[in-house]
């Protein structure tokens, strides 16, 4: 049955379906979404001013194309796979997506499309609604919630950062280390991958404490910390141990290479004293290349320390 709609405007023509008559009612020409009425060949039918104005599209120039001319490839393929599905019987649900279309001056409008199948009397697919409604402003909220989110990502990657930081001292602490540790145990037990730890200890950090005060040896802490931190690797970790010992972690590294490291931080370590004089801080240090014998941490730094124990009892006495 062929129904005509009778009007000035050029967005009204006639369509042989009777079920178009409750969408014209409705006001298709006026209401505030795009609405085109498309054949089951993909050719516009029947399209809204509001069509027109959110692609920038006079009336014919519109009507000659389709949404497959309007649409970038890639948002294409969906869409056509629901149109086969539908018409095939295989699903009744309507199409809904954000998709994004090119305007007639170049740029791409983000618009929420909704796809209908509309079928006639005896059931038989008779054309498709598609309703298109302009989502810049939530596309551009959402785009500003996108990096409010990657912000506070940040934020919280931050605030687990500094969870795992001695807050006396800036370096790691200790849990913080573990992972490492048994990674590099991990790779020398798979793959033979070299790895040093060094165990290193301020001699006289209680001897400070007692004669200047603790805020004095926190100042120590800080300034072994900022050596062994300055002379590190980006892969290097660097951790506070117990009140008065870290560990450097070196991984892929030869014994060689960290002695290399020991004599860098081992000297010239100062801090100042509440009259402006500079004290000099002394460290006692081992270190232990990983071997077959070491399986745990505790193994590595037990090594470490033991070595630290003896090159302290071989230093020769203050004169």
């Amino acid at each position: 049955m062929k129904t005509n709609f009778s009007n000035d405007s050029p967005y009204n023509n006639s369509i042989d379906s009777t079920n178009i008559d409750s969408v014209y009612r409705l006001g298709f020409d006026h209401i505030a979404v795009g609405i085109a009425v498309v054949s089951l060949s993909g050719k516009f039918i029947k399209i809204n001013r509001q069509l027109c104005e959110i692609l920038g599209y006079s009336y014919n120039e519109l009507i000659d194309l389709t949404f497959e001319d309007l649409t970038m490839p890639e948002d294409i393929k969906e869409r056509l796979a629901w149109s086969k599905s539908i018409l095939a019987g295989h699903t009744r649900k309507n199409f809904t997506r954000v998709k994004r279309y090119r305007h007639k001056l170049g740029h791409l409008v983000w618009a929420k499309l909704t796809a209908s199948l509309v079928r006639d009397e005896i059931n038989r697919p008779s054309f498709f609604i598609f309703s298109i409604q302009d989502v810049f402003e939530l596309k551009e909220t959402e785009d500003a919630l996108d990096v409010a989110l990657v912000k506070l990502r940040n934020a919280y990657k931050e605030i687990d950062k500094l969870s795992s930081i001695d807050a006396v001292s800036g370096a790691l602490k200790y849990d913080a280390l573990r992972k490492q540790i048994g990674f590099c145990i991990e790779q020398f037990n798979r793959h033979k991958v070299p790895a040093t730890l060094i165990l290193t200890n301020i001699e006289q950090l209680k001897s400070i404490n007692k004669s200047y005060g603790k805020e004095y040896g926190d100042r120590a802490l800080r300034a072994v910390a900022s050596r062994l931190l300055d002379e590190v690797r980006n892969n290097d970790a660097v951790a506070r141990y117990f009140e008065d010992e870290f560990i450097i972690v070196l991984p892929n590294t030869e014994f060689r290479p960290a002695l290399d490291y020991i004599q860098r931080i081992n000297s010239g370590i100062t801090f100042r004293l509440a009259d402006g004089s500079v004290k000099s801080v002394e460290l006692s240090i081992g270190a232990s290349q990983i071997s077959e014998h070491i399986q745990t941490s505790n193994d590595w730094i037990h090594e470490a320390k033991t070595i630290m124990f003896e090159n302290k009892a071989n230093k020769k006495p203050a004169e």
